[in-house]
């Protein structure tokens, strides 16, 4: 499984929050594309997730970890996986995509479906991650 960090939620067995909100373990409306038929598509959209914690954006950073830090809600940065940060599939339908080379260093990718699925099908696929994820703010 590849590595990735995203900052979320937790809830009190210091997993994250399953959602569709901001920082939360889901994929919000604007991050995925569907079909006529309401299946979530492969496209260039997807949750957001990073390949360290530091290179999360701003927006979503607690400003006890940077002081750059904008996020005023509880969040905690999570890390799921082992594997580089590249191009693989991975769980139920889900693919993470690199995205946004930076001075040649990614430090953005999605996670989307890797086929066409219902919407709520793909929700769930992120969910069913949901015990993958560790605090990892070290």
């Amino acid at each position: 499984m590849p590595r990735m960090f995203r900052a979320m939620l937790k809830d009190g067995d210091d997993k994250p929050t399953v959602g569709q909100g901001f920082c939360e373990l889901g994929a919000r409306a604007n991050e995925i594309d569907l079909d006529a038929q309401n299946n979530a598509i492969p496209t260039g959209k997807g949750m957001s997730v990073a390949p360290e914690w530091r290179l999360l954006s701003v927006f979503v950073l607690p400003r006890r970890l940077d002081p750059r830090g904008r996020c005023k809600k509880p969040v905690h940065c999570f890390r799921r996986g082992t594997s580089p940060f590249q191009q693989m599939t991975f769980g139920t339908n889900l693919e993470l995509v690199p995205d946004h080379p930076h001075q040649g260093v990614v430090n953005h990718g999605i996670v989307r479906p890797e086929q066409p699925v219902p919407e709520a099908d793909h929700q769930q696929n992120l969910a069913s991650t949901r015990a993958e994820w560790e605090v990892d703010e070290a």
